[in-house]
């Protein structure tokens, strides 16, 4: 289990399953099965390097210790997603709502895209990692729509379209980078991202800028970046739930991935790190400016976390943007973002199937009608938003620390906006779990809600999210994202 390409081998497998002549349960039996089998056997691949940092390596794919600590969050948040997955099908069934054939190409597409978020992270080829994150796209835009509705698809369209745009300015930047190497005669070392950082030095410093500008944008299109962040709030508004938690979860750090590793390349090449910086620091303020004034008047409470997502993004890129100590916080927000934002948009997903509705004004009552839902989309929403012992509490006290010495105005703003952003979400979350009942109809007695995988899917997320707030209060687990963070600086 422990060669590189087995996880890989292993989501092709269980999404050929899926067209196994069997009946539906037996079909999420074996997509449970199977997706949980491949995480396993990612995280047997990814754990040994992540822990000894010598890295595992066979033709285009290299897992160094950046790539399995991203190999090893896509298989986590992969695991939850695939039990919430698991409930949406079955409750699916069960309301008549998806047939064997659309739960067919659930399954066929969520495994298809987990492959492609691993080959993105472990990709060593350029033309590899390009086609990777390409596929991140295809393979979700059927999901986006999977409900066939009239504002699904028109989402799924707005989705393809600006993340494709965003891809293909990409792939402009992909190909100065190779072009940067010309006069290095690195052959075909030209193609890999460990050669261009190994002999960065001997690189076209111009060409770089101008690769990079092209990669931020392009790539930043995927991540979420205001201002080209359009598609995320309308994807995740009509994507089923369990694709949300993917999506925003780990897809954008998986494209955040992609930035920081050309941000290497170009800092390297030019001696420093200030004009890279200069990128992060400015839309990374943008992406936390635009979400705080709009948590403030928000409707949709997945429309919320999609903007939450913006924001996170934003406070990672303006951490990167602050230097060494600031990537250290990074990589602890990025944990614990891909922790906690899936325990929500699942506990979403839950109180869209309760109340058949997405807008904040018409939910009311969860703890009473869902408790076990309520409860925890409340706790989830605490870790999200820093309380401590979070891991995002430790990330966002280190960033700011070191963002009032570095950055003293940029971060007082930023320390600003969250204060809005943290009181227009718990706002809705207040009116939302706490206030009286309204006179819909109901599909539980109140307070009747049984332990179901989605409900065990959020408690996992919101248990490891604060478990590694306690390690970040420990020297071992600083150190870790120290040397984690120490990969990705010069």
């Amino acid at each position: 289990m422990s060669h590189p390409l087995f996880p890989f081998f292993l989501a092709l497998a269980s999404a050929a399953a899926a067209f196994l002549p069997i009946s539906s349960a037996a079909r999420r039996r074996n997509f449970l099965f199977g997706a949980l089998l491949s995480c396993t056997a990612a995280a047997f691949v990814a754990v040994p390097v992540l822990l000894s940092g010598t890295p595992s390596a066979w033709g285009p794919v290299r897992v160094d210790r950046f790539a399995s600590y991203m190999i090893s969050l896509v298989a986590i948040v992969a695991a939850l997603a695939s039990l919430a997955a698991t409930h949406y099908l079955a409750h699916g069934q069960k309301k008549g709502t998806i047939t064997p054939a659309n739960e067919k190409t659930f399954i066929l597409f969520f495994m298809l895209f987990v492959l492609s978020m691993w080959t993105a992270v472990a990709a060593d080829n350029l033309a590899l990692l390009w086609i990777a994150l390409e596929s991140t796209t295809l393979t979700t835009t059927l999901l986006v729509a999977f409900d066939r509705s009239r504002g699904a698809v028109e989402a799924a369209w707005k989705y393809i379209v600006i993340c494709s745009t965003g891809i293909t300015l990409g792939l402009l930047g992909v190909l100065m980078l190779i072009h940067s190497a010309v006069g290095a005669n690195l052959g075909a070392g030209a193609l890999t991202l460990s050669s261009l950082s190994a002999y960065a030095g001997s690189l076209s410093l111009d060409t770089l800028r101008w690769a990079f500008v092209f990669l931020f944008i392009g790539v930043g299109t995927k991540v979420g970046f205001v201002p080209m962040h359009t598609w995320l709030p309308d994807a995740h508004s009509k994507t089923p739930s369990p694709i949300s938690a993917m999506l925003s979860g780990i897809l954008l750090n998986v494209a955040f991935a992609v930035l920081l590793r050309a941000k290497l390349i170009v800092d390297a090449a030019s001696g420093s790190s200030g004009w890279t910086d200069t990128f992060f620091l400015t839309f990374g303020t943008l992406s936390v400016a635009l979400p705080s004034f709009i948590m403030l008047v928000q409707k949709n409470y997945k429309r919320m976390l999609a903007y939450s997502s913006v924001e996170h993004m934003g406070l990672m890129a303006f951490a990167v943007g602050l230097g060494p100590l600031g990537t250290f916080a990074a990589m602890m927000h990025m944990a614990g973002h891909a922790l906690a934002k899936p325990a929500l948009f699942v506990g979403a997903g839950e109180m869209l199937h309760e109340y058949g509705s997405t807008r904040i004004a018409d939910v009311r009552g969860v703890v009473e009608r869902r408790p076990k839902t309520g409860v925890l989309f409340f706790i989830g929403l605490l870790a999200l938003l820093a309380a401590p012992p979070s891991a995002l509490f430790m990330s966002e006290y280190i960033m700011t620390s070191y963002g009032l010495t570095r950055q003293p105005l940029l971060t007082v703003i930023i320390l600003a906006l969250l204060v809005m952003i943290g009181f227009g979400m718990m706002r809705s979350a207040i009116e939302m779990l706490f206030s009286s009942e309204t006179a819909e109809p109901r599909t539980h007695a109140t307070g009747s809600e049984r332990w179901n995988l989605a409900n065990v899917a959020m408690l996992i997320g919101i248990i490891l999210c604060f478990a590694l707030g306690f390690a970040l209060l420990n020297a071992p687990g600083r150190d870790f994202f120290m040397t984690l963070s120490r990969n990705l600086t010069r």
